[in-house]
């Protein structure tokens, strides 16, 4: 098949089976779509037993947690950011005995001591660090652009899947909305 013909209904299905290979590590500890299992296989792979897993928009710090798992059943270090209070003291109560976590209470900004690099940065996270989960509604895409000073290996970020994968689209970075951005 040349790239400019147009692949066929089984020639398409065959070609997402094979680079979703990953899914069919999929398993929920806390996690919404399988990444708990998909990241082990992930790090399995990078050789990577344990490291720093960062979350923002933490919630409570296992609702739906892509990193809950690492921090609790792996040993892991962390950083998680919940700017509800009250999710923030459910989170916060959850990891108030593991000093490997820390928890910031705060609306995540671009730039300044309130950024992901500020936090990062407070917490004592390592430059290269192994995970960063990124699900604030609106503006993730932002949040991912503005970190400078720290390199996770792995990203999770969500994105708006409304819009069609072929649409190259990012919101305004404007906190007052909550568009997202497109997979592209």
């Amino acid at each position: 098949m040349s790239e400019s013909q147009p692949a066929t209904t089984n020639q398409a299905a065959d070609l997402r089976a094979k680079n979703n290979w990953l899914t069919s590590f999929g398993r929920n500890e806390a996690s919404k779509a399988g990444e708990d299992g998909v990241l082990e296989k992930i790090f399995s792979i990078l050789g990577v037993e344990k490291g720093w897993a960062v979350e923002f928009g933490a919630w409570d710090g296992k609702h739906l947690s892509n990193t809950w798992h690492l921090l609790v059943n792996r040993g892991w270090s962390g950083v998680m950011i919940e700017a509800d209070p009250i999710r923030f003291s459910a989170c916060r109560e959850r990891f108030k005995t593991n000093p490997s976590v820390h928890c910031f209470n705060h609306f995540v900004q671009f730039d300044g001591p309130h950024s992901v690099d500020g936090f990062l940065a407070t917490a004592g996270c390592p430059k290269e660090f192994a995970l960063i989960s990124i699900d604030v509604d609106g503006n993730d895409y932002h949040f991912w652009e503005s970190l400078a000073q720290f390199h996770p290996q792995v990203v999770i970020i969500e994105f708006n899947p409304t819009i069609p994968n072929d649409v190259d689209w990012v919101q305004p970075k404007d906190p007052s909305l909550n568009q997202g951005a497109s997979l592209k």
